[in-house]
């Protein structure tokens, strides 16, 4: 009503203003009365603007956490990395600026196999936008596969999903924070319901609960799937198995049967998968201006792979990762047949490669080879790319469902990686034609009114 108010008074007085210069009531100048509305006019502009402005952040200031990356990225430029934010950290495509890859987007073309492996381990990719504030299933080794080595969150990774139940659950659960952890707390006996999309990598969710007096808590997930459990004042891990259905929203029924005054807290809510609870790997490496953890078994973003498996189509190679069938460590997922001669399938441990340059449009890999085997890399497979190992064209297969690998040998290898589509040459050429069309036919026009002159 105040901001209202000040712009409806300029416009009272701006009117007020003509009205009695009209009606002869004051004998004034049109100039003075003309002056007097030009400043009315702009006295509103500035009308509008808000007195508490609040304080910016300095942009020429790069954040503490920032340089910390950098730092990292510093320290091995030939194993490059990526991060994902959570909590409108480093929100999408601002890490771009930084030089930070980032495997978060804010895109309206957004290749269509990317959001589908990406929503195989968190909440579906919906348009164009993968900001960070979806549930992740950091257990699905399609998360390693990311090559995310840095977490960047404002709360502990294991409080995301207990965040998401104190807001979402109703009724609304209490909750109490320590440290930077909030934990939820459900006070009266009764019924508490809790929906939330589970991805296809999990079949339910953990989480840690106590309560201070004798309580039982059954939990019930669709289909008749429910766990009970008896609460005592020590923590106590509690899992719960859900059908996810395809990426459905499941309800989550937490049902409390206690005396009057019960209280039980709920805490590390996180995803259960066939690979477990496996948040014990993310090691907490800065805490400051925000927390960044680091994911030890994230897959480097190229190695070479001496092991592969073939796929009849891309639905059932998705659907082999996502039930976490295939070591994505060392095996490849093709939907290309290979020749079957082309080299000997081996259950040994990858080979790491050196990320030599790389560029928005070029990278450059060596990789010395122990066998002959496949250069996984772990960027999206898109209509343009071409490879070239040891100077020589190569084919590139699509692998991992959305990645890319080409054939090597054993030994040294250079593979170069270059982005140069056939569009682009024929939209340069198509310009160059319409150019000197257009040359041809103003140079046309002068000679002839030149010769009618003449």
């Amino acid at each position: 009503a105040i901001r209202v108010a000040k712009p409806a008074a300029i416009l009272f007085l701006f009117v007020a203003l003509l009205v009695l210069f009209k009606k002869g009531i004051f004998k004034l100048k049109w100039s003075l009365v003309s002056t007097n509305i030009i400043f009315l006019f702009v006295a509103e502009l500035f009308a509008y603007l808000p007195n508490d402005r609040s304080t910016r952040h300095n942009p020429q200031k790069q954040a503490h956490y920032v340089d910390f990356l950098e730092k990292k990225m510093k320290k091995e430029p030939k194993d490059p990395f990526r991060v994902i934010g959570l909590d409108r950290v480093l929100f999408p495509n601002m890490a771009s600026v930084f030089e930070i890859a980032d495997v978060r987007l804010l895109d309206a073309l957004v290749i269509e196999r990317y959001k589908d492996f990406t929503s195989s381990f968190m909440d579906r990719v919906y348009g164009g936008h993968i900001t960070g504030h979806e549930n992740i299933d950091f257990n699905s080794s399609m998360f390693d596969l990311t090559n995310t080595r840095y977490v960047l969150s404002t709360d502990p990774i294991d409080s995301q999903m207990t965040s998401y139940f104190i807001r979402f659950a109703r009724p609304k659960p209490n909750y109490i924070k320590e440290y930077k952890s909030l934990i939820a707390v459900i006070k009266e006996p009764g019924s508490t319901v809790f929906k939330i999309p589970v991805p296809p990598s999990a079949n339910g969710l953990v989480f840690k609960a106590r309560s201070q007096n004798t309580a039982e808590l059954r939990i019930s997930a669709g289909q008749g799937q429910s766990s009970s459990v008896s609460l005592k004042p020590e923590w106590q891990k509690v899992a719960v198995d859900a059908n996810s259905e395809g990426n459905k929203e499941l309800s989550f029924d937490f049902n409390l049967t206690a005396g009057q005054g019960a209280e039980i807290q709920i805490d590390q809510m996180v995803y259960r998968n066939i690979k477990g609870d496996r948040l014990d790997r993310f090691k907490l490496i800065y805490d400051d201006d925000i927390l960044i953890y680091e994911n030890k078994e994230a897959l480097p973003r190229a190695f070479v792979a001496y092991d592969y498996e073939e796929f009849k189509d891309s639905s059932s190679l998705l659907n082999s990762m996502v039930k976490g069938k295939n070591d994505l460590s060392r095996t490849v997922l093709m939907e290309d047949q290979l020749d079957k001669k082309a080299f000997k399938k081996r259950k040994v441990e990858p080979t790491k490669v050196s990320v030599e340059q790389k560029g928005i449009n070029s990278l450059k890999i060596v990789a010395n080879s122990r066998f002959d085997g496949l250069l996984f890399l772990g960027d999206n497979f898109y209509p343009g790319w071409k490879a070239l190992v040891n100077g020589k064209e190569a084919e590139i297969y699509r692998a991992n469902y959305t990645f890319k690998a080409v054939r090597v040998r054993k030994g040294k290898n250079i593979v170069e990686f270059v982005y140069n589509p056939s569009s682009v040459s024929r939209g340069l050429i198509i310009s160059i034609a319409g150019f000197l069309a257009l040359a041809f036919i103003f140079g046309f026009s002068i000679f002839k009114t030149y010769k009618k002159s003449a």
